[in-house]
């Protein structure tokens, strides 16, 4: 069997290295990233400083203030920019190789052909690193090794085995030492509950799970923990494929800090994700046969309060036009809304589409009436895309809720990749 290999290029804390790059004095700071005045979501030079990730940020912000860092608001149109940036800065290095985008800031290339002619593996992972440094400006690690999973492994590698220095290549004389060094927990596939039951076995290290027997793995656990056994050993086993299966439910929720008390912010919310499930739900070229929307109050708040309430409606048909999707929810908000909205305090709200279809591969009904304005669907998201989230919407999506100011002072991330209305402007004196 012909020798393949694989490299996958890893943002570097993408997050919250891209939300600082345009302030050269956090270089070498403690950066943290926060959706609001919550919980911080991601984090940069933070660990040298004994500052938690994922914790309140009213509780460290004192801390990330002495060390001269900032907190960042997070900004998903700038960040979502930058990552088609990286992904099309990878594209013109990589000159014509295979690659798949895993996730917003990775994506695996198909280094077999460099392999075959020679050319230096690790060379050429530092000149890819560099162009995407000096074009977008979003530091990044390189793992390469012969399957998605010692590939994936080694760019744990790269970042936290000392001497990578960001760049590392499995080969078979560093494979079983590599294998050796890396927790199992960190192996791809493998979550908490899995490492916890290999710790039962006297499985502790990549290379203990390595020199299990696949057929025995699979017995017991799944046909999953024994592919990763043979992707460990170097047998690629995971399909090389750019197309995911489709998802087969669509959500979008929120939590609301100060609470929404109001029959109009309530139903403002719940089309504001409604329209982002439907956004989704074309982009993956399917269609909905089920709506659900939720809302309820959090079992923190006075007992005396309570409230929870779901509605689903069930289509004959598949749905993918916002517009229908809202008419829809206005006939349900009756079950939705609270008796008494000003006294009860909605913390939680969301829409979810289910019973998807492929609307690609859809079987028309002869007698079915069409229900979606697929022109219209098309030009509203070509907009959005273009020029950000918001720029055209329906009346139901105008946002009523605004969190109130918090204690803690975080810096705003430019937006203008994505926002006509803040457009940087140049004045000649």
């Amino acid at each position: 069997m012909a020798v393949k290999s694989f490299a996958l290029i890893d943002g570097t804390g993408f997050y919250a290295h891209s939300s600082a790059q345009f302030h050269p004095g956090l270089k070498g700071k403690p950066v943290l990233v926060s959706a609001g005045q919550g919980i911080s979501i991601a984090g940069a030079n933070i660990k040298e400083f004994g500052i938690p990730k994922f914790s309140p940020i009213w509780e460290i912000d004192s801390k990330v203030a002495m060390h001269h860092g900032a907190i960042f608001k997070c900004n998903f149109n700038t960040l979502g920019q930058i990552s088609r940036n990286f992904k099309q800065s990878l594209i013109d290095v990589s000159e014509g190789l295979p690659i798949f985008h895993y996730s917003v800031d990775e994506s695996w290339v198909e280094t077999t052909e460099l392999l075959k002619n020679g050319i230096d593996l690790e060379s050429e992972a530092w000149r890819w690193r560099e162009h995407i440094w000096k074009t977008t400006g979003v530091p990044t690690g390189v793992g390469i090794g012969p399957s998605l999973t010692l590939s994936k492994l080694a760019s744990f590698a790269a970042k936290k085995l000392q001497g990578s220095n960001g760049v590392f290549v499995i080969s078979k004389d560093n494979l079983i030492q590599t294998l050796e060094k890396v927790p199992v927990s960190e192996v791809w596939n493998v979550g908490r509950k899995l490492s916890k039951h290999f710790s039962h076995m006297g499985i502790y290290s990549a290379l203990d799970l390595a020199r299990q027997d696949p057929k025995k793995m699979q017995k017991a656990f799944s046909i999953s923990v024994a592919n990763t056994v043979h992707e460990l050993n170097g047998t690629p086993v995971y399909n090389w494929n750019d197309t995911r299966p489709k998802k087969q439910q669509i959500w979008s929720t929120s939590s609301y800090r100060d609470r929404l008390q109001s029959r109009e912010s309530i139903m403002s919310e719940l089309s504001l994700h409604l329209a982002e499930a439907f956004f989704k739900l074309r982009a993956q070229k399917s269609e909905a046969l089920a709506i659900t929307a939720f809302v309820s109050t959090s079992i923190h708040d006075d007992p005396q309060e309570q409230f929870k309430a779901s509605r689903s409606i069930h289509f004959s048909y598949g749905v993918c036009d916002t517009s229908v999707g809202l008419k829809t929810l206005r006939a349900i908000q009756g079950d939705l809304i609270p008796t008494q909205p000003t006294k009860t305090r909605i913390y939680k709200v969301g829409v979810g589409l289910t019973s998807l279809i492929d609307a690609e591969h859809k079987q028309a009904d002869l007698f079915e009436h069409e229900v979606n304005n697929h022109k219209l669907s098309k030009a509203i998201d070509c907009i959005n895309t273009r020029f950000g989230k918001g720029t055209i919407e329906f009346g139901a999506r105008t946002k009523r809720y605004s969190e109130r100011p918090g204690n803690v002072k975080l810096l705003e991330l430019e937006n203008y990749f994505s926002d006509f209305n803040e457009l940087l402007e140049v004045k000649c004196i």
